[in-house]
């Protein structure tokens, strides 16, 4: 199988170091056992992540992309180390302020083009993670801003549904049903989206669960 592993950020992508020992190393990918791997740095936020993997999909087609990271986490029921996957993203800050509220894009008469879109909502067609690990199927968010205040947080989960936070996974993702490639998304709890100190952030935990639940997922591939 030819597959892409999509990361934001450099030091997320190293936790695969530990756990794959690769038959041939390129600069931008290995040979693991039967599956050709490719790895893509995106950068951080929606514009750098939008902008790199449509160029990546435009010269190559990879059997399956999987989207992996950390993300932060409106509700203590995820703990942090959680591995999870993401079965739809919404978009929480696309639309417009109103006196008293506030109006989606839907709810303005616009859309994502082709790609089905409900309540700044988009739901990943491909459900195959429901068949490679059993850990929680979650809704996320993909903002701009980090969440640090507490109401934000809870408005965005009680509006919304989603229960992570990161500034990606939906434009991957849009990306990816746009171009019709198969994609997993799987994310490592590091935080909860909430006030100072209670937002710390346990990057060591979070990136050592999120390298060993990708080899976990992709064992089973």
């Amino acid at each position: 199988m030819n597959l892409l592993l999509v990361f934001a950020t450099p030091r997320e992508c190293s936790v695969i170091e530990p756990f794959f020992k690769p038959d041939r190393i390129s600069d931008s990918g290995f040979v693991w056992g039967c599956h050709e791997v490719n790895l893509l740095v995106t950068g951080v936020g929606m514009v750098a992540s939008s902008l790199s993997i449509a160029s990546e999909l435009a010269s190559n087609r990879p059997d399956l992309v999987v989207h992996a990271g950390i993300s932060g986490s409106y509700h203590h029921s995820l703990a942090v180390g959680q591995p999870v996957w993401i079965e739809a993203e919404c978009f929480p800050e696309m639309g417009k302020e109103v006196d008293g509220g506030f109006l989606t894009l839907d709810q303005m008469g616009f859309g994502l083009g082709q790609i089905p879109f409900h309540n700044n909502s988009i739901n990943n067609p491909f459900t195959a993670h429901r068949f490679v690990a059993s850990w929680p199927v979650v809704k996320g968010a993909t903002v701009n801003t980090i969440t640090t205040k507490a109401n934000r947080g809870d408005a965005i989960h009680h509006r919304f549904g989603a229960l992570t936070e990161s500034m990606e996974g939906g434009a991957v993702l849009a990306a990816c049903m746009g171009a019709q490639v198969d994609c997993l998304q799987l994310r490592v709890v590091s935080n909860y989206c909430l006030p100072s100190p209670d937002d710390r952030w346990n990057l060591t935990l979070a990136l050592e669960k999120l390298g060993s639940a990708l080899h976990q997922a992709l064992v089973k591939l």
